[in-house]
């Protein structure tokens, strides 16, 4: 995940909340793949042969901004809604909380130029950290941990 990431590589706290609608994205993408079993594993047990629950099926998906649909377009509306109490994730509501989360939310929501300028600066990095893309990437069957090789 994004956050993971960002967080591992030490890279500075404007550019993770940049980059957050992203990880957002990321979320609402994986919700619509989600199995009909999920396997849970008991906490600190990785060795034990994993539980198969049923996983009800979700009635609809939320939209990250109900009034674009499911014609979302990445921009500075995302810190708008956080500001507002819109935002549809916890994750996103408690931007609004934090001091710098939420000056940095409102100077993305007021000035589009400087959230897409800010938002190229914070995804430039990441090209350099050799993330694995395309076939070569890892598509995480259990969110919760890695695959096994």
């Amino acid at each position: 995940m994004i956050i993971y990431f960002v967080t591992q590589e030490h890279i500075q706290w404007k550019s993770t909340l940049q980059i957050h609608p992203g990880q957002t994205l990321q979320f609402q993408q994986y919700r619509k793949a989600r199995p009909q079993h999920e396997e849970i594993i008991p906490k600190g047990n990785e060795k034990a042969k994993p539980a198969k629950i049923e996983v009800q099926p979700m009635r609809s998906l939320p939209y990250l901004n109900p009034v674009s649909g499911p014609n979302y377009k990445f921009t500075n509306i995302y810190y708008s809604r956080v500001l507002s109490g819109e935002s549809v994730l916890g994750v996103d509501q408690r931007l609004q909380f934090g001091m710098d989360t939420k000056q940095i939310s409102k100077e993305f929501a007021e000035d589009r130029a400087d959230f897409r300028s800010s938002f190229a600066l914070s995804i430039s990095p990441m090209g350099g950290r050799r993330v694995l893309t395309g076939d070569k990437g890892q598509i995480f069957l259990n969110c919760r941990y890695v695959n096994k090789k």
